[in-house]
């Protein structure tokens, strides 16, 4: 219990200050957000009193600091506000695409573990065999390819060529399993094909290392089978790296979505942040780099929490 409330100590200023620079750098964006919003709504010239108006009610007449604390006493409370497009509160706006974001991100981190470990452990085993030699520059490979590039592939292979399945859009779950899973693989796979030959690598280096020590020696002593060993020796001591990865490619996860929602037309919040960029919503955009810098926090507790499942000692040692 000690260990994870020193974490979180650790990790909640990261928050704040995630928050407070995401804020002033959105006051610094050339424009003025009023007049952009009153000639948006209206075809006539605003009016200096229509300008004075319209500041007064989103509190844009008061200092940049004054902003932010009314801003963040307001989010303490779980209220991020109001859009200045379209009305729409923030969190209403980020219940309905978070789910899709979670699925998306969620599939893509299931893939990446599932391709990426056994890769690594039989590549580790047969270290610079033909097979760990392929597999390495294959991984090479994948790494020079942007996500939009394999996305963009994934879609003309498997969606224009072989029509297995769709390009874009997005299916509700309550209108049926398959019809949900279908339009997330091609997106899922892309966000994966970046994870992929990071993961694999560091897990490779850590199993050839974890094999030549002494309880693995004494291990095949004993005739245990190879996989047994692989599996149920050799992967839990080498796994430390590769959790931390995980926990780090968090913002390559965030990211890849972003790009690959906008190519395959998911309405989720990387989608959301785009549109708000565009339209210059300085609220919604604050709302979804919070929602992303509470992740970011979560996903590094849960990383430090796994250590000390790992290895009780790391907890021991705090």
């Amino acid at each position: 219990m000690q260990y994870f409330r020193l974490k979180l100590l650790h990790l909640v200023p990261v928050f704040f200050l995630v928050t407070f620079a995401s804020f002033m750098v959105l006051n610094l964006l050339p424009g003025d957000l009023v007049d952009a919003i009153l000639l948006d709504e209206e075809s006539a010239p605003p009016t200096e009193e229509d300008r004075q108006a319209l500041a007064k009610e989103l509190n844009l007449d008061k200092p940049v600091i004054v902003r932010y604390a009314i801003w963040l006493g307001n989010m303490l409370t779980g209220d991020l506000g109001r859009s200045y497009v379209t009305a729409q509160p923030v969190t209403e706006a980020l219940g309905q695409r978070i789910p899709i974001s979670l699925e998306l991100m969620l599939m893509a981190q299931i893939l990446a573990v599932l391709i990426s470990v056994p890769l690594g452990i039989i590549s580790g085993y047969r270290a610079n065999s033909a097979f760990d030699r392929s597999v390495s520059a294959g991984a090479f490979g994948m790494l020079a390819i942007p996500v939009f590039i394999a996305g963009t592939m994934l879609i003309w292979i498997f969606a224009i060529i072989l029509g297995w399945l769709p390009s874009s859009g997005h299916t509700a779950m309550s209108e049926g399993v398959w019809r949900n899973l279908e339009k997330f693989i091609l997106p899922a796979f892309t966000i994966a094909l970046v994870e992929v030959p990071v993961l694999m690598r560091v897990l490779r280096t850590d199993i050839i290392t974890t094999l030549q020590e002494d309880f693995i020696a004494l291990a095949k002593s004993k005739g245990m089978t190879t996989s047994y060993i692989l599996f149920h020796h050799a992967l839990r001591p080498s796994s430390f790296s590769y959790v931390t990865l995980l926990g780090l490619q968090l913002g390559n996860l965030i990211t890849g979505s972003i790009v690959v929602e906008t190519l395959f037309s998911i309405p989720g919040v990387g989608q959301l942040l785009i549109n708000s960029v565009d339209n210059r919503d300085e609220i919604m955009v604050q709302g979804v780099i919070t929602f992303v810098a509470l992740v970011y926090v979560g996903v590094n507790l849960a990383v430090d929490l796994m250590y000390a499942v790992l290895d009780p000692r790391v907890a021991r040692r705090t």
